[in-house]
């Protein structure tokens, strides 16, 4: 076995663990209220019980209309009624507490033109929303809270299992080759 395809291998196989070690994965997300209007995202996180830690990478939609801008994160702490850092995702949907928007809430910055929130507390979800603004048409807003929420994880192959495979491939082929000399 030549230098190379000993480096080869060793480089493969270590970078299939370091891929396999990133623990974030991706979540898709809906929720549709009673007047049909529907939210469907994307988001990436560390799933730990019931909840989603480290969320980030947040993209979502309105009525099948996707936002560009940046979407900042936050919950809302209602005592004192403030939004802060850290969302609060959950596959129940009496344990959410999240805005995500185009604007920094936790900055007071209330400039956003589009926002997606469920604001729960220890008893239940006081609000849902749903806002979007169109220069053209003008603000449309949907609340309520019906249980048609879903957080599934995203079927999309890992790449660190895609590394290993190779890896593993390409060891089988050194060792093959090594067995008929």
């Amino acid at each position: 076995m030549s230098k190379l395809s000993r480096f080869m291998a060793v480089l493969l196989a270590s970078s299939a663990l370091a891929v396999s070690s990133a623990s974030a994965a991706l979540y898709n997300f809906t929720y549709t209220f009673d007047d049909s209007t529907f939210v469907t995202g994307s988001l990436t996180g560390d799933q730990n019980g019931q909840f989603l830690d480290n969320v980030a990478d947040v993209s979502f939609s309105i009525n099948g209309v996707a936002f560009a801008e940046p979407v900042f994160t936050s919950s809302f702490d209602f005592m004192p009624a403030i939004y802060v850092a850290g969302p609060v995702v959950s596959f129940d949907l009496a344990q959410n507490n999240f805005a995500f928007a185009t604007s920094d809430l936790t900055a007071f910055d209330y400039s956003y033109n589009y926002l997606f929130s469920i604001l729960g507390t220890a008893t239940g979800i006081e609000t849902v929303t749903a806002y979007t603004y169109d220069p053209y048409v003008g603000a449309q807003e949907s609340s309520d809270t019906p249980a048609r929420w879903s957080l599934t994880l995203a079927p999309v192959p890992e790449a660190g299992s895609t590394l290993a495979l190779c890896g593993l491939a390409l060891l089988g082929l050194i060792a093959g080759r090594r067995f008929r000399r």
